[in-house]
């Protein structure tokens, strides 16, 4: 007796994990811009850039944090939002 062939399409290879392929990818890109950000900025643009974005990244940075402690305060007491009548 012959063994029951497959009814659907038999697979030439196997396919990658989409963990497999991102991590392709990023190591691509990262060899391709490393060129780019090992060469770096003048010192003049650097620091015109780091003024320009201070304040950005400070307020930004004061979110994360206020978010994180507002978090931290709800796991903590649950029940302090709500009010009863």
């Amino acid at each position: 007796m012959n063994p029951p062939t497959p009814t659907g399409p038999t697979p030439s290879k196997p396919r990658r994990s989409p963990c497999a392929s991102g991590a392709t990818t990023a190591l691509l890109a990262m060899l391709a811009l490393s060129g780019a950000l090992l060469t770096g900025c003048g010192d003049d643009l650097a620091r015109e850039f780091r003024q320009a974005a201070l304040g950005s990244i400070e307020s930004g940075v004061r979110s994360i944090a206020d978010g994180l402690f507002d978090g931290l305060f709800a796991i903590a007491e649950p029940d302090a939002g709500e009010t009863t009548e």
